[in-house]
C-alpha cells in the first residue's frame, strides 16, 4: 500500500492510497501470475484492505464466475425478457445447490 502522488490526487479528489495485490495459483493445470491495482480513499490499514480485497474475490469466484462462465450470461442476446429471466432462474437454481451444502458448481 502506497500513499498517492499528488499528481493523482489531483485527478481523483479525495484519492489516499494505491494497493498492488500480487496474485498467483493454478487455472485449468497452468500456474498463473498477475499484478491487480486499486486506488481507494479510505483510511485503512493494508491488513484492513486485505480483508476487503479478499472478500471482493470471494463473491467473485462463488458467484459471478459461475453466472459468467458456467450459465454463460455475458453470452446471451439483449432485446427480449429472456435474459433477465434466465438470470433470476440461475441465482435461483445458485442458492438452492449452495444450500444442499454443495461446494462447486461446475
Amino acid at each position: 500500500m502506497y500513499a498517492a502522488p499528488v499528481g493523482l490526487r489531483r485527478h481523483w479528489q479525495g484519492l489516499k492510497h494505491l494497493i498492488w495485490v500480487k496474485r498467483w495459483g493454478m487455472r485449468d493445470g497452468q500456474s498463473f501470475e498477475e499484478n491487480i491495482g486499486y486506488i481507494t480513499n479510505l483510511e485503512a490499514s493494508a491488513t484492513q484492505f486485505l480483508q476487503h480485497i479478499q472478500q471482493h474475490w470471494t463473491i467473485e469466484n462463488r458467484l459471478h464466475w459461475v453466472r459468467d462462465v458456467c450459465f454463460e450470461e455475458d453470452t446471451t442476446r439483449p432485446g427480449s425478457n429472456a435474459p433477465v429471466i434466465w438470470a433470476i432462474l440461475n441465482c435461483f437454481l445458485i442458492t438452492i445447490v449452495r444450500q444442499l451444502a454443495f461446494r462447486t458448481i461446475p
